[in-house]
């Protein structure tokens, strides 16, 4: 066993000293003979033969115009769709026969002075005018400038117990006893039982016969005249009539000028005389005149001819009028007291119109 580990040491180390004296043994010099001998003619091989460049042709190329690449269109935005706009919630009309007009005349709270009286539903002012040149003599005579939102607050009042009665009495005691902050004459209506009687819409004759004119006051604030033949008292009644009087006449034409001459039934309507009217402008807003007359002293007043009434009733700017019991009845009445100056100190009727105190 170790015998053979031997050998195969010894051939490995023979082949080693072989390999070192190859590779450290000196070159051997060419011999002539070895130089008789011809070296074969080495082969020569044949450069390549290049290939021909090729015959470089100028072609014109036409280089198309470069087509920029699309812009991209930006996504339009969606139109909004438009917003609805809310239908206006149309604002209330204010209530009242006013509504919203004259704001400047009502007011919160009472307000009373000695020539007017405001409130919320109610207002009235007084002016006192002299005039001597306007009319065939001089006259003095007394507006109420009203506006009221609810016709109800313009009341009548008999002087007896009820519209029935053929009673009269003086202004002021009737005024007095109905509690009234202002207070006119009316149409004393005991002179014809037979007239039109609507007070604070009740009727008090169905069948009214009377030859003169009548005007009636509704419960929307409009005022309208009748001819005595045109009284339909339950077809007033069924339109809302408030108020309805006869006396007159009326003092305006359809157009609202002033007349150039009064009816025939009518009496004394160019003579002088203290006068009452009721003035309509529109509903909710009215007067109520009194000129004094037959009082020459001091030039204080003679009164008014029935058309000169027709005169001033346009001058105030009325849309109609009519004409109440005058002479010594036309009267105002104001805060407890007769406010102009009647003739002879006025005298009893039966019935005025007022406005109730607070």
């Amino acid at each position: 066993m170790f015998r053979g580990r031997s050998i195969g040491r010894a051939a490995a180390l023979a082949i080693l000293v072989t390999l070192l004296f190859w590779g450290c043994h000196p070159a051997v010099p060419v011999t002539a003979a070895a130089a008789d001998t011809p070296s074969p003619e080495p082969t020569v091989t044949a450069a390549p033969t290049p290939s021909p460049s090729p015959t470089s042709t100028a072609v014109a190329l036409t280089v198309p115009p470069v087509t920029p690449a699309p812009t991209a269109e930006p996504t339009p935005s969606p139109t909004p769709a438009p917003t609805a706009v809310p239908t206006a919630t149309p604002a209330p009309t204010p209530a009242g026969l006013c509504g919203g007009r004259y704001p400047d005349k009502f007011t919160e709270e009472e307000v009373l002075t000695e020539t007017s009286y405001q409130s919320q539903d109610l207002a009235i002012f007084l002016s006192k005018v002299y005039d001597d040149s306007s009319f065939s003599s001089f006259v003095t005579y007394f507006v109420a400038d009203i506006y009221v939102q609810d016709i109800t607050l313009l009341r009548a009042a008999p002087a007896g117990q009820d519209f029935t009665s053929p009673l009269a009495g003086a202004v002021k005691k009737i005024a007095q006893e109905h509690n009234a902050l202002f207070a006119a004459s009316g149409d004393y209506y005991a002179h014809s039982m037979q007239a039109l009687i609507i007070r604070n819409g009740v009727s008090y004759n169905d069948r009214p016969s009377t030859r003169f004119e009548s005007c009636v006051l509704f419960r929307d604030g409009t005022m309208a005249f009748y001819a005595p033949d045109a009284l339909d008292v339950p077809a007033l009644l069924a339109a809302g009539a408030w108020q309805g009087w006869t006396f007159g006449p009326s003092l305006l034409d359809e157009d609202g000028r002033p007349l150039t001459k009064m009816p025939s039934t009518y009496i004394g309507v160019n003579e002088l005389n203290p006068r009452c009217m009721l003035g309509y402008y529109e509903p909710g807003h009215y007067c109520l005149v009194v000129a004094d007359g037959r009082q020459p002293s001091k030039r204080y007043s003679n009164g008014l001819t029935l058309l000169e009434l027709s005169q001033l009733a346009y001058d105030l700017g009325c849309a109609k009028a009519y004409n109440l019991d005058g002479g010594q009845s036309a009267q105002f009445y104001w805060q407890g007291e007769i406010y102009n100056h009647p003739t002879g100190g006025g005298r009893s009727i039966s019935d005025i119109l007022y406005f109730a105190a607070p």
